[in-house]
């Protein structure tokens, strides 16, 4: 999670320290089948788009559960976001006006956008396009992190490299890079230029990084609505956005739209912890219910209206522990 960074006084790398004990442990233990599927996310949400609806029907049968779960060791309980069966690849068509754009977007939509959640990407893009600004989607692969976290620093490595040179040509044109997930974020702007220490391209597209809430406020200004008005909402900040702005802007978005938010923490991760919270057992999804437990309780305690947090995987998990609505800030207004 990369709190006890965040904590040191002279901000030693122990999450980078952590992960290279991890990759030489892999080196000589292979990973367990369940932590093997989990790194392979992409893999498996192109799968998923690819035979939807039916992967979606399966996924919401408890007994195709109870199997997934002594198959590939992933916790019956959790709910599973669907599967789109059009991607926001094959959605987007660029609808401005040349003569109109005034900067130039490469947006990266890593996993969850893409493959789950397109109608919330749609609405991303369109509001970059509202601003001016011409919008296209790299050639791409997930950002990586699920190979840091269980130790895959060589796949970890070809996943920076991949992305580091698709990207760097756009940024080369004058693009900007934009992204509505913090762990995205926080792969090209932190991660990257660690993994790859050499390549002068990979500070290139850090560099020009953006979260996507601090880019829009700075298109939008504070000109706002009324459209939230008398609505509260609570705040998660993922752990990955914490050294990035711990959201701010996103909140300062809701609160122009007339919107009451803070930021709701207990001072560790939710949790979730990637996609570790998806796995059965204790060392899973009942650690992830533990851990989560004190914020799951701070939420309630505030009776806000919502949840509002940037993260896909966190929502999930804050859904399910605190039985609120969840959203994301561009599906209020």
């Amino acid at each position: 999670c990369g709190l006890c960074k965040e904590i040191c006084p002279t901000q030693i790398d122990m999450p980078l320290g952590i992960a290279k004990v991890k990759h030489r442990d892999h080196q000589k233990n292979p990973p367990s089948f369940t932590n093997e599927l989990l790194m392979a996310a992409e893999s498996a949400a192109k799968l998923g788009c690819a035979t939807a609806p039916f992967s979606n029907i399966s996924l919401g049968n408890a007994a195709f559960r109870w199997v997934m779960e002594k198959v590939t060791g992933i916790d019956r309980r959790r709910e599973m976001p669907p599967f789109a069966r059009k991607t926001l690849r094959k959605r987007w068509v660029s609808q401005i006006d040349p003569a109109k754009v005034k900067r130039k977007v490469a947006f990266f939509h890593d996993i969850f956008v893409n493959y789950n959640a397109p109608e919330l990407g749609m609405k991303a893009l369109r509001r970059l396009e509202a601003q001016g600004c011409e919008v296209v989607l790299p050639e791409q692969q997930a950002c990586g992190y699920p190979y840091i976290g269980y130790g895959d620093l060589d796949r970890a490595q070809n996943a920076a490299i991949y992305n580091v040179r698709r990207l760097a040509e756009y940024v080369a044109q004058g693009y900007d890079i934009v992204t509505t997930e913090p762990t995205a974020a926080y792969c090209l702007r932190e991660t990257y230029p660690k993994l790859l220490p050499l390549n002068p391209r990979a500070k290139l597209v850090a560099a020009a990084t953006h979260e996507y809430f601090a880019y829009l406020m700075d298109l939008e200004g504070e000109a706002g609505t009324n459209t939230l008005e008398g609505h509260t909402y609570g705040f998660h900040c993922s752990c990955h956005q914490r050294p990035l702005g711990m959201g701010t802007e996103a909140m300062d978005w809701v609160r122009k739209h007339g919107g009451t938010i803070e930021l709701i923490e207990t001072g560790t991760c939710c949790g979730m912890a990637g996609t570790f919270g998806l796995k059965h057992g204790p060392l899973g999804y009942d650690l992830a219910n533990a851990v989560g437990k004190p914020l799951f309780d701070a939420f309630q305690e505030k009776k806000v209206d919502a949840i509002v947090t940037e993260s896909s995987v966190c929502s999930i998990h804050l859904k399910e522990g605190t039985g609120m609505k969840t959203v994301h800030p561009l599906d209020l207004v």
